[in-house]
């Protein structure tokens, strides 16, 4: 029994994984369908971030809670908290909120480039690359840009190193958008 108990748990625990994966990549394919038909309307405006599709009623504010998000306020307003230091433009927003597209990422790192170069990085969920430091720095061959540019969907998980030399680490995603082709997650090379 004890046997049968120890196969069946694991299958169950990646079953519930995917299924919430599933909810995510199916919100995002949402968001960005919206995102993508604002940009056209707006004549090529920048990407827009989650919270301005909101604003405008282009999405409703329940499209951005990820059901694997176990923070109250949401991961993306965990994330704009941590990262906000003197930048206005960022603030936490009042739904819960767990995606950040690009535009917000743009935002806030430059903010920090500016303010304050230290903080996190990021490590991918959906392989094995971790892409540190080079973040701020916006290399035209780094990881990151080459994600920014192909504008991927990518699960990270996002680590903060404190002030205070303790560790942290933040559970769920965030996620960068792309068009139907690349939502397996996979990095172009």
């Amino acid at each position: 029994m004890l046997v049968l108990l120890g196969m069946l748990v694991p299958v169950l625990f990646a079953g519930r994984d995917r299924a919430l994966e599933a909810t995510d990549l199916s919100q995002l394919k949402q968001l960005d369908m919206a995102r993508l038909l604002y940009t056209e309307d707006y004549d090529g405006r920048p990407s827009w971030t989650t919270e301005s599709l909101v604003r405008t009623g282009a999405v409703p504010a329940r499209l951005l809670s990820s059901p694997g998000d176990p923070h109250p306020e949401g991961q993306a307003n965990l994330w704009r908290k941590r990262r906000r230091g003197g930048n206005a433009a960022l603030p936490p927003t009042g739904y819960k909120d767990s995606y950040l597209t690009v535009r917000d990422m743009t935002q806030a790192l430059v903010s920090e480039v500016v303010e304050s170069p230290s903080g996190g990085w990021l490590v991918a969920l959906t392989k094995p690359i971790v892409v540190a430091d080079t973040v701020l720095r916006f290399e035209p061959d780094s990881t990151y840009h080459r994600m920014a540019v192909a504008g991927g969907v990518l699960h990270r998980r996002v680590r903060w190193r404190s002030e205070e030399s303790s560790s942290g680490s933040a559970f769920y995603p965030l996620s960068l958008f792309t068009d139907d082709p690349m939502l397996s997650g996979e990095l172009r090379p």
